[in-house]
């Protein structure tokens, strides 16, 4: 099974920590088909669990619909956002939305509104690298797709590059930076060591 988490692209520096991906929130999140170039594979899309040096960082959501992380640690750092790539706009969908999760439907949704801000600009599931259907993800009700549209009509010519954080994440052993894997977290709860 693939996960996926938030990013952003910075090297490794001294005041970097250790990421840990612990778990999913089954009860705001499911798994779904994806066709990554061609090959479909099956991933969780919704509320993750993690800690940064030991500390709880959840909830989490991901940015980056086509890298994968397991469970496991990552050396990783905390940055802003990449405006280039519209992460300040899924993070004003995350700060001001979060609240609306409160089932596996709204959970998958808001993890497909922010993949297709973050790939495709928020344009839609009908166009662009995140589309619904089997062309892309298989497996979603109207209900998610209803509700993921409604995420991204409220997004729309919003951001936030403050009150949160991103983590990009490194190999363990190469130290080379996972490409856009990160997870996105509130500041207000985050502690560092």
């Amino acid at each position: 099974m693939k996960l996926f988490v938030f990013s952003a692209l910075f090297a490794i520096s001294l005041h970097g920590g250790v990421f840990t991906l612990t778990g999913v929130d089954n009860s705001r999140g499911a798994n779904v088909t994806v066709n990554e170039n061609g090959t479909p594979f099956a991933g969780f899309a919704g509320v993750l669990y993690g800690t940064y040096n030991g500390a709880s960082v959840s909830p989490l959501f991901c940015v980056d619909l086509f890298t994968d992380i397991g469970y496991a640690a990552y050396n990783s750092i905390p940055t802003g956002p990449n405006v280039a790539r519209n992460e300040d706009r899924a993070a004003w969908l995350y700060l001001n939305r979060f609240s609306t999760v409160n089932s596996t439907d709204s959970g998958l949704a808001m993890q497909l509104a922010i993949w297709d801000i973050v790939h495709d600009n928020g344009d839609g599931f009908t166009t662009g690298l995140v589309q619904w259907g089997p062309s892309s993800i298989t497996g979603l009700t109207q209900v998610q797709i209803d509700l993921a549209n409604g995420y991204l009509a409220d997004s729309l010519g919003h951001s936030s590059t403050t009150g949160f954080s991103i983590y990009q994440n490194f190999d363990q052993g190469t130290g080379a930076p996972l490409r856009r894997c990160s997870v996105l977290k509130r500041l207000n709860r985050l502690r560092y060591s």
